[in-house]
């Protein structure tokens, strides 16, 4: 129900109707960014097959065999990477902790939400006294110029500014994963002309890496740096749109065409750039969005640009690479802005269920409002769990955990909207007025569910990167022990149990996890529409993942209940339910996976476009 497209006939179709009305389709005007949707339409359909894969392994690159998401895909529980539950040191927990206490406290002093969302202007000040505070800096290293903040620490941080202000979570998670673009392909050169004023807050980095018409194929970037005639440098000519920070910041990091013998269309290489180089033009400086009204998105665009050979970040032709890695961070301060704003909407709901009244009787006591609170509250855990856990990821894995925040991006943005349907139907007709905390949390997080990836494209290559790797078949991957000898029936995973209380639901947790893996494994040479086949292979994934998260922390909390005993079981009981209410909703949609009606489906689509376009 919450995390299959295809269950809830959510479409993501792009529609191209001129320059004014480019994304008809969706409220927000910024639907696209990095790797938003494919556009194959009239492609022989071997050319559009071959399109869709190259756009699904840019979306979801490389996944690690060893990992707890790939041990899913491969009909296991790897119980050793989440229990015992990953803690963070106790000095690093409590001055986290004492930090987000204090950003509180200013953000709620200092700082009107309705007035942000009135101007579309995020004050000068803020940014300035988030700067001071830690934010962007902690996300660059001491010896760079940061402050060097674990990125455990940057999710609470960051998902505290978004309880408050979520456009200013955006820009400062797209802020920081920009950064990294730099911080891991720059030359040291670039390094320290830029990183130590974008760690104070003096500067900032955006990052134009896709324009409108490419969408998530990456060989439809038209943005081309030809050579100069003196062989010198490039000379730039291209557009690129809805560009976060692009018109305020002093850098910036694009992807562009270079020359390249071997390649007659070019090579996508990133380059660096100041915002003030010859031949950039702001021509939109301030793109109108309905959802996180505060951002500054920007239209630019390069007439015979001159670029300096040494604007290049990393080697030639690795513009992609770059690219995929902004996205991969950017998908974890994704998780940690959704978890911020659900939270805020769920402490709204427990004060309208306490103090509400309905028919002349308190919510509190009425079935339907219940149901709602206790929902919210058990989406609020999973979504907590997988952001703390995919941040740990990122603080101790030796190489990025694409397949896990790629799954975090899409749970937590779909988790977040239905936490917030269920405020506004406690809210009845008040949550529909123009500007009220609830209308414009419902555009805040329609923009999550596109930003960094929409989530029906994401979770369908997240299906493919995971069968992909089950099959060997992804690029440069070396076979792991359990791929060599995949057998037809899988054992039920050993899942540890820490109380008896928790075992029906690690019952069923096995049994599905037995089953996703036995429907992957199919998969791989599966005949039926495949990116469907995908889709639902996603959504079953991003729901065990999220329930193996909840578990293991349960199973943390039973055996380290800590000082407050009310707390701890007001945790565990909403734990418990959404494993619960998890296990129903993957029930349908492993059972979808065998009985749909993708046949149907496709003989409709015929009917209103023609023939010819079947899915693959």
């Amino acid at each position: 129900m919450v995390f299959s497209p295809i269950a809830r006939h959510r479409t993501a179709v792009r529609i191209h109707c001129g320059t004014a009305g480019r994304w008809v389709g969706h409220l927000e005007t910024a639907t696209r960014f990095l790797f938003g949707v494919v556009s194959v339409a009239s492609s022989p359909q071997s050319s559009a097959t071959t399109a869709l894969e190259r756009a699904e392994q840019l979306l979801v690159p490389t996944v690690n065999a060893a990992g707890l998401a790939q041990g899913l895909f491969a009909g296991e529980f790897r119980h050793d990477l989440v229990i015992p539950w990953p803690q963070p040191k106790g000095a690093e927990a409590a001055e986290t902790a004492r930090q987000v206490a204090g950003l509180k406290s200013w953000l709620t002093e200092s700082v009107d939400t309705h007035a942000i969302d009135t101007t579309a202007e995020l004050p000068a000040d803020l940014l300035t006294g988030l700067a001071v505070r830690g934010l962007p800096g902690g996300a660059v290293e001491s010896f760079q110029g940061g402050t060097g903040r674990s990125w455990r620490s940057l999710a609470a941080l960051l998902s505290e500014v978004a309880a408050q202000i979520p456009a200013a979570a955006v820009v400062l998670g797209h802020g920081m994963a920009n950064v990294q673009g730099l911080a891991r392909h720059a030359s040291e050169a670039q390094k320290a002309a830029w990183m130590p004023s974008i760690a104070r807050g003096e500067k900032q980095l955006a990052a134009a890496l896709w324009e409108p018409e490419s969408g998530g194929d990456g060989a439809s970037v038209a943005t081309r740096a030809r050579n100069a005639a003196d062989g010198q440098g490039y000379v730039l000519n291209g557009e690129k749109d809805h560009v976060v920070l692009g018109g305020v910041a002093q850098a910036l990091l694009i992807l562009a065409r270079t020359p390249a013998a071997s390649h007659p269309e070019g090579q996508i290489s990133a380059l660096l750039l100041a915002a003030d180089q010859p031949g950039l033009k702001v021509a939109e400086p301030r793109q109108a969005s309905s959802g996180v009204r505060g951002v500054p998105f920007a239209q630019l665009a390069f007439t015979e640009a001159p670029i300096a050979r040494a604007s290049m970040v990393g080697p030639i032709g690795t513009g992609v690479r770059v690219a995929q890695d902004v996205e991969t961070f950017g998908r974890l301060f994704s998780g940690a802005t959704a978890q911020g704003l659900s939270r805020h909407i769920l402490d709204w709901i427990v004060e309208r269920a306490r103090h509400g009244e309905q028919f002349g009787q308190p919510l509190a006591s009425q079935g339907l409002a219940r149901n709602l609170l206790a929902s919210a509250a058990a989406l609020q855990f999973a979504i907590e769990s997988c952001t703390d856990y995919v941040a740990h990821l990122f603080d101790h894995s030796g190489s990025l955990p694409v397949l896990e925040a790629a799954l975090l991006k899409v749970f937590s943005s779909e988790a977040a909207e239905q936490i917030v349907s269920q405020a506004l139907a406690l809210s009845q007709a008040g949550g529909n007025f123009l500007g009220c905390k609830l209308e414009r949390a419902t555009r805040d997080v329609r923009f999550l569910q596109r930003d960094w990836g929409a989530n029906e494209q994401l979770l369908a290559a997240v299906g493919a990167a995971g069968v992909r790797e089950l099959s060997g078949a992804a690029a440069g991957a070396r076979p792991a022990p359990w791929r060599l000898a995949l057998p037809k029936t899988r054992a039920m995973p050993a899942i540890p149990v820490a109380t008896p209380r928790l075992q029906p639901a690690v019952s069923v947790l096995a049994r599905q996890i037995q089953q996703f893996g036995a429907a992957a494994q199919a998969a791989v040479s599966g005949s039926h529409d495949r990116q469907l086949t995908n889709a639902r292979l996603g959504g079953v994934a991003a729901e065990l993942f999220a329930a193996s998260c909840v578990y293991s922390r349960l199973f943390h909390l039973v055996s380290h209940p800590g000082s407050d005993a009310n707390h701890a079981a007001r945790q565990l009981q909403a734990g418990l339910l959404y494993l619960n209410q998890s296990a129903r909703r993957n029930d349908v949609l492993l059972a979808a996976l065998k009985s749909n009606d993708d046949d149907e489906v496709g003989r409709t689509a015929d009917a209103w476009v023609g023939g010819g376009h079947s899915g693959h």
